[in-house]
C-alpha cells in the first residue's frame, strides 16, 4: 500500500521508464566483480521485484572481488520498499555493517 500510494505521485511514465533501465541494463555482476571495498546488500524478504535468488549471482560476484566485505542482509516481513517499510531496520543493518551496533 506505501509503495503504491509513492507511486501514484509519480509523473506518468516514470515506472515504465524505471523498469526499462532496470531490465536492459546487462553489467551488473562484471561491476560488482571489480568491486574491492566492504559492500552491504540490502534485501526484503517480500521483495518480489528482487527476489533474494536474483540478488545471489550479484552477491557471489562481491564476495569473489571483496571477500568477507561483502555482505547480504534480508530485511523480514518486507517488500521492495525497504527503506520506507523498515527505515529502523535499514539503519540498524548499516549501522551493524559499519561497526557501530
Amino acid at each position: 500500500v506505501l509503495n503504491r500510494r509513492l507511486m501514484e505521485r509519480q509523473r506518468e511514465g516514470a515506472l515504465a521508464i524505471d523498469l526499462d533501465a532496470c531490465d536492459t541494463y546487462e553489467h551488473g555482476i562484471a561491476a560488482a566483480g571489480e568491486v574491492r571495498c566492504p559492500t552491504l546488500l540490502l534485501c526484503g524478504e517480500r521483495d518480489q521485484m528482487t527476489p533474494r535468488r536474483a540478488v545471489k549471482p550479484l552477491h557471489e560476484a562481491l564476495v569473489n572481488a571483496a571477500g568477507d566485505g561483502a555482505r547480504m542482509i534480508i530485511i523480514p516481513r518486507v517488500g521492495h520498499a525497504i527503506m520506507a517499510e523498515a527505515p529502523g531496520a535499514v539503519g540498524d543493518s548499516i549501522r551493524s555493517f559499519l561497526g557501530g551496533g
